[in-house]
């Protein structure tokens, strides 16, 4: 679980349909928690599935790709260190 925080700018918002006037929004920072998966780099060794929609692996097979359920998507490129 990653925790972190996300700003929002001050901004501007219309009050359309009721009147054209802007009303001013303050901006705000939030606490963030992101979960993310840790996986293994044999993932590398698994076949390219053209209908895969949650792993996409490189065709270069240098990195691949992991896409969430909540719109994040995560990309790994296994480096070997000694």
């Amino acid at each position: 679980m990653i925790t972190g925080t996300r700003t929002f700018p001050a901004a501007s918002v219309s009050q359309y349909p009721a009147s054209c006037s802007m009303k001013p929004i303050p901006g705000e920072t939030v606490q963030s928690n992101v979960a993310i998966t840790v996986t293994n780099a044999r993932m590398l060794g698994m076949p390219i599935q053209t209908g895969s929609k949650s792993i996409l692996i490189a065709p270069d097979r240098k990195s691949f790709t992991m896409v969430g359920s909540n719109g994040w998507s995560w990309t790994y490129t296994p480096t070997l260190v000694q």
